[in-house]
């Protein structure tokens, strides 16, 4: 049971840092400058800790539904595509049920 927590943790950390490189494509940085900020996201800041050593606390999947908030939300100002809305609504509501603190 505890290795599926980690597992998950893992899988959440990777998708959080997934959207936040489909977030930063839009900017003007190359692939390496795109790369060295997802690595120092990551390893700089305490989502490494939160990820390997307290996987049970909501602070990784925060991280993941806020990037993938992000990113969707980016996605609907830039191309203007309905289909995004309610894809942002549940993760805005997932960002809520997860952490309400994070909803303010």
């Amino acid at each position: 049971y505890p290795i599926f927590i980690n597992l998950g943790a893992l899988c959440y950390a990777l998708a959080g840092l997934w959207f936040t490189g489909q977030t930063l494509r839009w900017t003007d940085l190359p692939a390496s400058g795109r790369s060295f900020v997802m690595l120092a996201l990551f390893f700089g800041t305490h989502l490494f800790y939160y990820t390997i050593s307290e996987p049970g606390m909501s602070h990784v999947y925060s991280f993941a539904f806020v990037a993938a908030f992000l990113s969707m939300g980016g996605r609907y100002f830039r191309e203007g595509r309905d289909k995004a809305l309610p894809v942002l609504a549940f993760c805005l509501a997932m960002i809520v049920l997860i952490r309400p603190v994070n909803g303010l």
